[in-house]
């Protein structure tokens, strides 16, 4: 049986999402960013997906891309509870406690929470402390 999340607009946003990171994958960088970014910017492609396409997008021009765009594009992901928050915190960067924010992100990825607490500590934002290792018995 078919869910409302199953229609046809989304079966086309999902296959258009893996035509991109296919090229992506096969080196094609400016060609994914392309259609990350048309997916992006397509209003019947449901806000996630069009989120995702935005930090996909972002991560494959950043070394290109001004650093404020960056942060105009990202920013309104940016935010504690959004599903990227994590990778879009991590991309702009807007200051030491957006760095800090990320690193007391329980929902983030470990490797992703320890390489943001670093770079809170290095501006002087308070990160927390890094959880010890786990004891061997």
């Amino acid at each position: 049986a078919a869910t409302e999340l199953d229609t046809p607009a989304n079966r086309k946003a999902a296959a258009a999402l893996l035509r991109a990171a296919i090229s992506q994958e096969q080196g094609k960088g400016e060609e994914a960013a392309k259609a990350f970014a048309a997916i992006a910017a397509d209003t019947q492609v449901p806000a996630p997906l069009r989120d995702y396409a935005a930090v996909r997008e972002t991560a494959i021009r950043f070394d290109a891309l001004p650093p404020q765009q960056v942060v105009d594009r990202l920013k309104p992901m940016a935010v504690p509870g959004n599903p990227w928050f994590g990778s879009a915190g991590e991309m702009t960067g807007l200051a030491g406690a957006m760095f800090a924010a990320v690193a007391k992100d329980k929902e983030a990825p470990d490797s992703l929470r320890d390489r943001m607490r670093q770079m809170a500590n290095q501006l002087g934002a308070d990160a927390g402390e890094a959880p010890a290792p786990a004891q061997q018995p």
